[in-house]
């Protein structure tokens, strides 16, 4: 294996039209970008052609397209102000009023827009044209398109090549265990007759057994006893005289046993997946190679995690990913020994989960194109597209979860990031309230009002079937970037009515109020409420009895747990794996709150130890979050995630002590990427190199 170059660490709407296919990818552009130059003064210039490569006339033509930088400029072209701006999406029209491009002709515009173009991510995509066809029918078109958005100043990152400065790592297992020795000896032969036996009072050991033998392809043998010098696998007891934690294992590797003890099912299955990275990584295919025996090296490990959270956040809102994917992405998680996986099912731009009551949030709101509700936007372009989870494919992921330890934690984020739901659902707009907001995303409709009683109506159906889905404690409320604006009681008689009532000064009182009466439908349904950390802004809740997530930075998760709310820290600069790599153009991805690669990642300041011994406990766990405005496949979450979430796995699981970024990196390389490689993830390698597979 070369380590040089692998340790890159590393129906429903308005006027329907007929929708052609995207374009072949062999074609001919339609549609040039260029940029020209980014400005000192926060702004940039870009160039922007279109041409009619077809055969036919674009007779009446609009071209649309999404480009999450605003248009502070238009020259040669016009911007139409009834469709344009609400979030990403833009329609131009030629400013001459010309209202036909025949075949081989072209328009050209000049863009002046806000911020800088930094990463081909930054471009605008989803290129479109809606036009009258030559029989009258109108017709929409997607384009391809060429961007180039280097102006001649852009300095192109080095490639990656980084060799660990240890050679011989201190052991094969991600993450680090708290103990691990090496015996002497042989070590153990796992062969096709390798018996297991289960004690009778060992909770979780069976689903584990059975969990081992799918891994590794086979059924292995149950006995409820052995003679001597057979080859066998005990799932035992934790031994009562030794302390016990939670999701603790100790495992014993001898010439002629597997002795595996554990506290609990989850230290069970923990023990499992670190006995499967004894193995060769051969044995992670999914398609796995002829049976052969192997010998496990002889080792006496003692294992049990840093801390209860160690979690991974998927949007399947911005673009929605199909249960196969959910399902990979919990079957990564076991094996780094993750254990919450938050899912973020609802937003502006997509509603994923169905509910009875009201089957018009997936009907109309889990769908997106041209003449829908929801605009084409994130570059999805014209056609319909767009999906969503039943309640019985939720229950399915549910149990899958479980059966690996993961608990999961819903979330259905109010009462921002709610245009999906507000479009599904108009009887929740206020047609009175005449408050003028913009959100971070440029919605300029998207929050539910705190005023009208039928939104906490809604919200508490919603909450109470999302709450009988997820068997966990916890329900995620989202609470995050409600815009100023909203409800303001000089523009919304309904909102100077409900403050004066009940006394409230503000849209900080104004939100509390509303989370107030939203942690009463939770906990009405047997739940906990979470959110992102503006949901205790104001006043707080004096119980504390709310879990928050710190995103916006590490001290402000410090300083939530020092007030005594349970806090889990994600901080963006160091947990968004929606984010860059790194600073070269080529990384997808956006760069909002830095870049981050895999060594930050490990490098994580985790403030818990400077916290008193009494406010330790509040903080909770860590948690990496992705985003998907630009993840839209499989491939493109293998290569956010890994190998970025592996060392997030590591410093949430692993004593301090024990971590080191360069035994770390070497373990990857040798042992870890291997068993990546042989289950087909597409991990991140810096842009001008080629992955090169890995061999044992």
């Amino acid at each position: 294996m070369k380590i040089a170059a692998i340790l890159l660490l590393i129906g429903l709407g308005s006027t329907p039209v007929d929708v052609k296919a995207a374009p072949n990818a062999n074609e001919k552009p339609s549609v040039f970008f260029q940029l020209v130059e980014n400005k000192t003064d926060n702004t940039f210039q870009a160039n922007l052609k279109l041409e009619n490569t077809s055969k036919q006339p674009y007779q009446d033509w609009t071209l649309h397209f999404n480009f999450v930088r605003p248009i502070l400029k238009l020259n040669g072209g016009r911007l139409l102000e009834d469709e344009n701006r609400n979030g990403d999406f833009f329609s131009v029209k030629a400013a001459d009023g010309s209202s036909t491009l025949q075949p081989g002709q072209h328009v050209s515009m000049e863009i002046l827009g806000k911020w800088f173009l930094k990463h081909d991510t930054d471009a605008p995509a989803g290129f479109f044209i809606t036009f009258v066809d030559e029989s009258g029918q109108k017709q929409s078109r997607s384009l391809s398109v060429e961007s180039r958005l280097d102006d001649g100043k852009r300095t192109l990152a080095a490639s990656e090549s980084v060799t660990p400065r240890i050679k011989n790592p201190s052991q094969p297992i991600i993450p680090h265990p708290v103990q691990y020795q090496t015996l002497k000896g042989s070590g153990f032969t796992l062969t096709r007759n390798t018996k297991v036996v289960i004690d009778n009072k060992t909770k979780g050991a069976q689903e584990a057994a059975t969990f081992l033998g799918s891994a590794l392809g086979t059924s292995l043998n149950t006995a409820d006893k052995v003679s001597a010098g057979t080859s066998v696998i005990r799932f035992l007891p934790w031994p009562q005289s030794k302390g016990q934690q939670p999701e603790q294992y100790s495992m014993e590797v001898t010439r002629h046993e597997i002795k595996i003890h554990a506290a609990d099912p989850a230290g069970f299955h923990y023990a499992v997946q670190t006995l499967r990275q004894l193995l060769p990584a051969s044995f992670y295919a999914n398609d796995p190679p002829p049976w052969t025996d192997v010998i496990i090296p002889a080792v006496r490990i003692t294992d049990f995690p840093r801390y209860a959270w160690r979690g991974l956040h998927l949007d399947v809102a911005r673009n929605f990913h199909p249960v196969a994917d959910v399902k990979r992405i919990l079957d990564l998680m076991a094996l780094h020994k993750l254990n919450r996986f938050h899912w973020h099912l609802t937003d502006d731009e997509g509603w994923r989960i169905a509910i009875r009551a009201y089957p018009e949030l997936t009907a109309v709101g889990a769908f997106r194109g041209y003449g829908l509700p929801l605009v084409p936007t994130l570059g999805s372009g014209p056609e319909r597209q767009g999906g969503f989870y039943s309640q019985d494919e939720v229950k399915d992921i549910v149990a899958y979860a479980a059966e690996r330890q993961i608990t999961i934690i819903p979330e259905i984020d109010m009462p921002g990031h709610a245009r999906a739901m507000l479009k599904s659902l108009p009887q929740l707009v206020d047609r009175t309230d005449q408050s003028i907001y913009e959100s971070v995303q440029a919605y300029k409709d998207n929050v539910l009002s705190a005023c009208l009683p039928a939104t906490y109506e809604v919200v508490d159906r919603i909450l109470q079937e999302v709450a009988a889905l997820f068997p966990g404690p916890y329900l995620h409320v989202g609470g995050d970037e409600v815009p100023e604006g909203v409800w303001n009681p000089e523009r919304s008689q309904q909102c100077k009515q409900t403050m004066a009532r009940a006394g409230l000064k503000d849209k900080t009182a104004l939100q509390h109020f509303f989370f107030t009466k939203i942690k009463s439908s939770v906990e009405k349904y047997g739940k906990k409420m979470a959110g992102w950390e503006e949901i205790v802004s104001g006043p707080g809740f004096p119980d504390r009895q709310v879990l928050a997530f710190a995103w916006k930075s590490v001290k402000e998760g410090e300083r939530l747990a020092r007030e005594g709310y349970p806090v889990i820290l994600n901080p963006a600069d160091h947990f968004y794996f929606d984010l860059a790599y790194s600073e070269d153009p080529r990384e997808p991805g956006y760069y909002w709150a830095g870049t981050i690669d895999t060594q930050k990642v490990y490098t994580f300041s985790d403030p818990t130890p400077h916290l008193p011994a009494s406010q330790q406990k509040n903080v909770q766990g860590l948690q990496g979050n992705l985003w998907s405005e630009t993840i839209r496949t499989r491939q493109d979450l293998d290569y956010r995630t890994f190998p970025r979430v592996v060392a997030l796995a590591e410093i949430a699981w692993t004593p301090v002590k024990k971590q080191n970024w360069q035994d770390f990196s070497a373990r990857m390389s040798k042992f870890h990427l291997p068993r990546l490689d042989a289950y087909g993830v597409q991990y991140r390698v810096a842009p001008g190199l080629s992955k090169l597979s890995s061999q044992p």
